[in-house]
């Protein structure tokens, strides 16, 4: 589509994609960095995943904040699968934990949006200074 694109790439993901499996020699990201190696891949994988809760609070807080502010934009149009992730995705009841086991076709667009947020965006950045009473 964007065939003489030259100001680069910026991957976004998580760590398990740099793993090497006994069924192959080439991680996933190799593969990735192959395809798309002509665009000057960058490539911003952490090398362990973050705390699923720190990610889907990084999300939540650029979707809107206790202050009302709203941060990101979503196009309605071109990203219907992550719209309707961020709509239906739940978590285990009484738990915290995201539900990946309900509904598979769920879960992978919000993760992917997660990873990037938590990586530019992360609330874990901030240090929390108490309050001295």
């Amino acid at each position: 589509r964007y065939a003489n694109h030259t100001s680069g790439l910026i991957l976004y993901g998580d760590a398990t994609g740099q793993a090497r499996h006994t069924s192959s020699n080439v991680t996933n990201w190799k593969i990735i960095e192959n395809e798309l190696g002509k665009y000057r891949v960058e490539r911003r994988v952490p090398l362990k995943n973050p705390n699923e809760r720190d990610r889907v609070n990084s999300v939540n807080a650029m979707i809107c904040n206790s202050k009302g502010t709203k941060r990101i934009q979503i196009n309605p149009n071109r990203c219907k699968h992550v719209i309707r992730d961020l709509e239906q995705v739940s978590y285990k009841e009484g738990t915290t934990q995201i539900d990946k086991t309900k509904d598979f076709s769920l879960t992978h667009p919000s993760d992917a949006l997660g990873y990037m947020i938590e990586r530019e965006f992360s609330l874990a950045k901030y240090k929390i200074e108490g309050l001295k009473i």
